[in-house]
This record gives structure tokens, sequence and C-alpha cells, in this order.
């Protein structure tokens, strides 16, 4: 059961995010994040189910991922020392982890995921002090922990797993105030603690804040460095479709609820810019207040947004509910899944609502208050 669903997790987390290649040092800290993310993610599902014929495809895309990010950082740095770190030399060894490792315990597998983790950190953890090459905690360095532990919290809250989730959000808060403290000691720009703060999973949290945190976490990071206004990153592509399995009766988590078409969503959303009422067998979610440039778009008060079948409801995890329904997209109607719960992070309850295959592709509404 708990494989099914970390290969269904991964199926819809693990993108290849490789952006185009722009000569801009933020892009450099946005890959080094990227990269940790992924190693955590592998970590963490090496560590939580293990490697087998149903995981390893994933483990798999998670580590090329992370040698693509280490491969695209290393492409924009230009000058300086930086040129001089090598990151792509890890890659032989995150390439051969499942070859290696197929003889291993499962503690070894993991030890050895970690000890590709200190020499990627080891690279990066140095920094210029008056035109001498110091060795010590930088910026570049702790974004790869945030990145790291991010992605091990990730995947915790996911499997239920509250106690290790719990750790890898305590090292993970640790490595932004390390940051902070970094960025106030050399010449490095970890953005501050207000901006990191305003993220969802600041605090203590569920895997929807995880979720609705990444992609924000991922745009602080791109905006790192002295560019008024700087781009913002790319769509990345997604990884081809792959199989998926049945759900298993134990994968549904009683919710408590006693209507079998879940709780009533209806009411205000993000402060009344939308508007869910229920009609017949559906929720229907229809939007408002839309800007002048909305409009000229073709966008009109009232219109339909989101169309969710109520006796296609379930239980998921931690108590949320799920539909399928579809949303309206620029081409027409996408299928899509909603998701209803309670955000720590957001302080109420959010909807949402994923219609592809990427962290982007995602609706989070917010409850009015």
């Amino acid at each position: 059961m708990l494989r099914r669903k970390l290969k269904t997790y991964l199926m819809l987390t693990l993108c290849l995010w490789l952006t185009p290649t722009v000569l801009l040092a933020n892009n450099f800290d946005y890959h080094v994040l990227n990269a940790g993310i992924n190693l955590g993610w592998a970590e963490a599902a090496v560590e939580l189910v293990g490697v087998s014929p149903a995981t390893t495809p994933y483990l798999t895309a998670a580590l090329a991922n992370t040698s693509a990010h280490l491969t695209e950082a290393q492409t924009i740095v230009t000058g300086g020392y930086w040129e001089k770190i090598m990151l792509p030399s890890v890659i032989p060894e995150i390439a051969g982890f499942i070859p290696t490792t197929a003889e291993y315990t499962q503690d070894q597998q993991v030890a050895y995921i970690r000890t590709i983790k200190g020499r990627i950190n080891a690279k990066l953890a140095q920094y210029l002090e008056a035109g001498r090459l110091v060795s010590g905690p930088a910026c570049a360095s702790q974004l790869l922990q945030v990145g790291y532990f991010f992605g091990r919290a990730h995947i915790g809250a996911f499997m239920d797993e509250d106690a290790y989730s719990g750790a890898a959000f305590g090292s993970l808060n640790t490595a932004i105030r390390g940051g902070l403290d970094v960025s106030s000691r050399i010449d490095c720009d970890f953005s501050t603690a207000g901006v990191w703060a305003a993220l969802p999973f600041i605090q203590p949290i569920t895997l929807i804040d995880y979720t609705a945190s990444l992609y924000p976490m991922q745009v602080l990071v791109w905006e790192l460095g002295d560019f008024i206004p700087p781009p913002p990153p790319p769509s990345p592509p997604s990884m081809p479709p792959l199989p998926t399995e049945p759900a298993d009766i134990d994968d549904v988590v009683d919710t408590g609820e006693t209507n079998r078409s879940g709780p009533d969503i209806t009411g205000s959303w993000e402060d009344g810019n939308i508007i869910v009422s229920r009609e017949g067998s559906k929720f229907v979610a229809r939007g408002y207040n839309y800007s002048r440039w909305q409009m000229n778009q073709g966008a009109r008060n009232g219109q339909v947004v989101l169309e969710i079948n109520i006796d296609s409801h379930r239980g998921g995890i931690a108590g949320q509910s799920v539909w399928t329904g579809r949303l309206k997209g620029g081409n027409g109607w996408l299928s899509c899944e909603t998701t209803y719960g309670y955000s720590v992070g957001y302080r109420t309850y959010t909807l949402s609502t994923r219609f592809g295959e990427r962290i982007s592709d995602t609706w989070l509404w917010k409850k009015s208050n």
C-alpha cells in the first residue's frame, strides 16, 4: 500500500524541472534548490519505502533530475572560482545508485544518498573573503539544504510519517535560519526572513502546505540577486505520462464523513473572487471581479470555471476530501481532481485543483473569512 501511494504521488510530482539556460546568477540558485529537492525526495523514498521494482523508475527519475539540475547550475557559472567547483563530478555516483546499491541494506542505500548530498554540499560551501577562498556555509550550500529537507519533509507528510516529516521540517527551518545568518555575514543573497516566513510551510504543516509552497519557493529563489524585475521561472516540461495502478482500499483514509457526497464546500473563496454553489449533482465554481486585462481576454463575471462531480467524493489522506471534475482552460475543458482540507500554514480551508502533471498545473483557492 505504501509503495502504491508513493508511486502515484511521485508520478504526479516528479517533473523534469529544467529551464532555458540564462546567464543570471539567480538561475544558479534555482537549480541548486531543485537539485536538493529531488535528492531529498529520493532519500525519503528509499528510507520510508525502500528500493523495489515499483519504486525504481521514480527513484531513477528523481536522481536524474538531481543530475540535470547540477549540470544546468554548472553551465550558468561563467567566471571566478565557481567555474572550478565541478558540480557534475558527482553525477556518476548519482547515476550509479541503483546498480551499485543493489545488494546494500536499506540503511546503506540511505547512507549512499546522504554521502552524495554531503559531497555536493562541500562543493557549494565556499566563498570569497578578501580575495581568498574560504570553506564554510554559503548561501548556495544553505539553499541545497533547504531543498533537501523540503523534499524529505514533503514525502514524509504524504506518507503520514509525522515523526519523519517533523524532523525534516525542523532541519528545513534550521537551514533557512542558517542561510539568513550567512547572508548577513558574507556577500551572498538569501532574501529576508519576512519573505521566507510568507511561505505556507514555515509553520507546522500538512501535505497541502508543502505542495502549495513548492512553486512559490522556487519563485523566491529565482528572484534572488540584483535583477529588477527578475524574469519569472518558466513552467517546466512534465515527464511523459506513466501508468497508474487502481487505488487500493487501504489508500483511502476514513474522513469520518457520513454524507457520501463529502463536506459542503459552497460559499465564498479567494475573498469573493470565486463563489461555489451546489447545482444538481455538481459543485459549480464561478469567477468574479476580473481585471480589465482579464475581461479583454474574454473573462466574464459569473462564468463557470470549475465543476466538481459530487458523487465522485472519496476520503483523502490526513482527513482531506477529494473529487473529480473538470475546469475551464484556455482551450476548453480539462479533467481535474480537487482536494479540500484545512491548511495550518494558511490558517483556513483550501481547495487545490490539479489539472496536469506539473506542480504548476494546480489552482489553489483559500476560503474567504
